[in-house]
């Protein structure tokens, strides 16, 4: 999980209008999903350490995965990993 913020930012590099996640009828685009996590890193990143980051991001820019059971947030961030490790093999996924 800590290594989620990295992979995020290497996603957004290679594909920053792709989606993260689609929950209903809300897409969250890479791009989204990693200024949420930017801001809540500047705020409380030193509070929260980086596996904190992503989840916390994911519920508030899906709210209903935070209403819902944790099974769903777990789904979600499964599906996340999923894509993110895609993202993985693109050359500017490592770029600095």
């Amino acid at each position: 999980m800590s290594e989620l913020p990295r992979m995020l930012a290497g996603a957004v590099r290679c594909e920053p209008e792709g989606v993260a996640l689609t929950r209903g009828s809300v897409a969250v685009t890479y791009r989204e999903l990693h200024r949420e996590v930017e801001a809540l890193n500047a705020a409380m990143g030193v509070l929260l350490g980086p596996a904190s980051l992503v989840p916390i991001a994911l519920a508030t820019v899906l709210p209903e995965l935070s209403e819902t059971h944790t099974g769903e947030l777990r789904r979600a961030l499964d599906e996340l990993v999923c894509r993110l490790v895609d993202h993985e093999s693109c050359p500017q996924a490592s770029a600095s």
